[in-house]
């Protein structure tokens, strides 16, 4: 049972990932709906491995390079566009380090 929540929580994030960055890439904008979706798979996520001292390979490179994917897609716009953008992929960063990266934190 928690290794389908883990499972689910992985293919929730990566369809959120690959659904908010396409549209990004195919000129369509930042989508609030796509956003939130992203925002919550990450929050999910952490939730689902909370308890886990390590995370599977794929999460991490799906995690490491998400900030830099986000920002690379913002330089395809302009202006206000562009900056929501970058904003977005701070602030995505910043929900990584409070409900991913944490777990096990303590001992650092």
């Amino acid at each position: 049972m928690e290794a389908d929540r883990k499972d689910r929580a992985i293919d929730r994030m990566r369809s959120a990932i690959d659904n908010f960055l396409g549209e990004l890439r195919m000129a369509e904008g930042l989508k609030t709906s796509s956003y939130e979706e992203l925002r919550d798979s990450i929050i999910e996520l952490g939730a689902a491995w909370a308890e886990e001292d390590i995370l599977p390979k794929v999460v991490v490179n799906y995690l490491l390079g998400l900030y830099s994917w986000i920002d690379s897609a913002s330089y395809g716009y302009a202006g206000e566009e562009a900056e929501n953008i970058r904003r977005a992929a701070r602030d995505v960063e910043e929900l990584i380090f409070v409900h991913v990266v944490p777990a096990g934190q303590e001992e650092l």
